[in-house]
């Protein structure tokens, strides 16, 4: 879960258990139509990001970060931040996330961060004596959990290194094996923003390396100081996927209270690269920040949309 964009698995399910019923078959064919945008993705079971932005994912901050790139945890204001959201893949796909992350500052230099997903498929039965549904059928968990820990040294000059772990609990049914990814990563920006933001970041895994890079502008706009504009750009690979995927972001800030960005993501396929819209909106009310992001995917498949709660204490 978690990479750098939306790769539902193309291996078969194991029916050597029990028969399926048609709602299953019928979800397994909307998902591996929606693989045939990136026949060259991961053979992940599931995999739906965490994103709250359409910008680069190694410079998501805050909780958020746990996710991706522990060096762009960043120090809270208060005692630290928690996140909550809720992402919701193509209709055609059943898929759908929850999130929950937590960032912590132990000293003035120092953060830790916490995170747990849940991503799996809904509305599906499993049946012992038929292939249609019944008012006996057991619903079936088809679901990946995955478990993070993040920390972050502030070095001094605008510079911050993390390292993370995560855990991943693969779904029972595909035969899926749990894995163990170790991450590190690092940001560097000038306070106050007068320069860029830079960040990059990797994860390990037994079988591949996913890394994440990004840079980023915000500048205000009139005299009045309560207007910016920004703009960001990320890169992003695995040894699951040839190729590099992109995202371009730019987005208009109003007293750092209303954030509307606009962006386009560039996904690697057999047919060369797509590019795909996203839209996001995020409003500050006092402790709490309210967000919504939609991502089309490709080749009609539908967009996956994700709700953000943030809170600062």
């Amino acid at each position: 879960m978690g990479r750098g964009g939306f790769r539902p698995f193309v291996d078969p399910v194991n029916l050597r258990t029990v028969r399926r019923t048609i709602n299953l078959s019928l979800g397994l064919v909307a998902v591996f139509a929606a693989s045939i945008a990136s026949p060259l993705r991961a053979q992940r079971i599931l995999d739906l990001p965490m994103r709250a932005g359409p910008g680069a994912d190694a410079l998501a901050a805050g909780p958020l970060a746990v996710f991706w790139n522990p060096g762009s945890l960043g120090l809270p204001a208060g005692r630290g931040e928690a996140l909550v959201m809720d992402v919701r893949g193509p209709a055609s796909t059943g898929l759908d996330g929850v999130g929950l992350a937590g960032i912590v500052r132990l000293d003035p230099r120092t953060v830790v961060g916490f995170g747990f997903q849940h991503v799996g498929i809904g509305d599906i039965e499993e049946t012992t004596t038929s292939p249609l549904t019944s008012d006996g059928a057991v619903p079936l968990d088809i679901s990946e959990n995955a478990f993070h820990f993040a920390a972050l040294r502030v070095l001094g000059s605008g510079i911050g290194v993390g390292a993370s772990v995560q855990y991943t609990r693969a779904a029972e049914i595909g035969g899926g094996d749990d894995v163990v990814g170790l991450g590190a990563g690092f940001r560097y920006g000038v306070a106050g923003g007068a320069g860029p933001t830079v960040a990059a970041g990797l994860r390990f895994e037994d079988t591949s390396t996913d890394w994440y890079a990004g840079v980023g502008m915000r500048r205000s706009i009139g005299t009045g100081g309560e207007w910016a504009a920004g703009a960001d750009w990320g890169l992003a690979g695995s040894g699951r996927f040839a190729g590099v995927a992109h995202r371009i972001a730019a987005s208009a800030v109003w007293q750092d209270r209303l954030n509307v960005a606009a962006g386009l993501a560039g996904e690697p396929g057999a047919e060369g690269r797509t590019w795909n819209p996203a839209l996001g909106v995020s409003l500050q009310l006092s402790r709490y920040r309210i967000g919504v992001l939609r991502e089309q995917l490709a080749n009609g498949i539908g967009a996956v949309h994700s709700f953000r709660l943030d809170l600062a204490f």
